[in-house]
């Protein structure tokens, strides 16, 4: 039965010698492996570096007898670190466990007689490489003639972490969490992109999640929900609601996350590309606000109001055209204290923020209507 190992411990170079004139000496910093056990010293032995691979044929003593390029040779095995051994199972229907401890989950079932290649050690269990991973199984059920050489290995990450139920924004975007699973319901949180939440349950098309001690819900179009060790907990809020805000705190947190963005015609990709009304539309749709698509059809969706009595995110609308005579051609969302975000295409190209209060905007204000209730 061979074993092989995949380091040599030492931290210099090793001999190896393929004659019968080799010596079991060390000097010098180097190791001579023998051709044969009690040889005399080799000449011209080959050397092995720190690292290298080699495979065990047998112990014998305090050495192990190795395959080498030109057949076997024999190394003092204090100058190797074992790390995998065949062994064989002993018992019948044995357990592999995920973990090594007698409460972690099982795994597989082994049955008697079926190899196992040991790759560590830690207590009473034996790490195994089973189906590609790494799993445990109880040593008092493996026999093999070199696992006792195989080394001691720490306990592996996550081990005796409680499984929970968890999810992750998976999208690029940020996502709404809402007070009910209705995309029409009012958004409780704006989150970001990674971020993980307790599951308390999934209901198909929406779950049900844990978010500041309360029970809100996000769709599983940018959510997914698995069972294991949760990695360590993480909200990326961008905007609180009903948790110490409002919805068009919530609108206008999110999009100023794209200011910069560049002006495209016809754009409502927020990350690439926006037009005024594309932008406006996108950064309301993602916050669960259905609007018409251009400028000139925004404006019967909401109520409309009178400048002076503007509150944020309420949409304010221009006649960029040169002649303001009352037409609809430039539309942004109003933020507070005189100022709007929108897409220009102007000399601030692309999503930025600027005041009503400046000449051009006196100039070319429209209107205004509200479209958040």
């Amino acid at each position: 039965m061979k074993r092989k190992i995949f380091k040599t411990a030492i931290a210099s170079a090793v001999m190896l010698a393929h004659s019968a004139v080799g010596v079991g000496a060390y000097e010098k910093g180097l190791v001579n492996v023998r051709a044969q056990l009690l040889a005399r010293p080799a000449l011209g032995a080959e050397t092995l570096g720190e690292g290298q691979s080699l495979e065990i044929v047998d112990a014998a003593g305090d050495f192990y007898e190795v395959l080498s390029e030109v057949g076997s040779a024999f190394i003092l095995n204090d100058y190797i670190e074992v790390e995998e051994a065949e062994g064989a199972v002993v018992g019948d229907s044995v357990i592999v466990r995920e973990f090594p401890s007698l409460e972690s989950e099982e795994t597989a079932r082994l049955s008697y007689g079926a190899t196992v290649y040991v790759t560590g050690v830690i207590g009473n269990f034996y790490r195994i490489s089973y189906e590609g991973e790494d799993r445990y199984i109880n040593s008092a059920y493996v026999v093999g003639d070199m696992i006792y050489s195989v080394r001691t290995i720490d306990s592996p990450e996550n081990f005796g972490l409680p499984k929970v139920t968890y999810g992750t924004v998976t999208t690029e975007n940020v996502v709404n969490l809402y007070r009910d699973p209705d995309d029409n319901s009012s958004i409780v949180a704006v989150i970001g992109p990674g971020s993980v939440l307790d599951v308390e349950e999934d209901l198909g098309d929406w779950a049900r999640v844990i978010f500041q001690g309360e029970n809100v819900f996000i769709s599983l179009d940018s959510f997914i929900v698995e069972t294991g060790v949760r990695p360590q907990e993480y909200v990326d809020i961008i905007q609180t609601t009903e948790y110490g805000g409002s919805l068009a705190d919530a609108v206008i947190a999110y999009g100023k996350q794209f200011i910069g963005t560049p002006y495209s015609w016809g754009g409502t990709n927020l990350y690439r590309g926006v037009d005024c009304s594309g932008f406006v539309y996108a950064v309301m749709r993602d916050n669960g606000v259905y609007l018409s698509r251009t400028s000139r059809s925004q404006v019967y969706n909401g109520t409309r109001v009178d400048k002076s009595e503007l509150k944020k995110g309420d949409l304010v609308f221009f006649d960029t055209s040169g002649y303001n005579n009352g037409g609809i051609s430039h539309v942004g969302i109003y933020i507070g204290d005189g100022q709007f975000i929108h897409s220009s295409s102007g000399n601030k190209w692309g999503v930025t923020i600027e005041s009503l209060s400046s000449s051009y905007y006196i100039r070319t204000y429209v209107t205004a209507a509200r479209v958040l209730s």
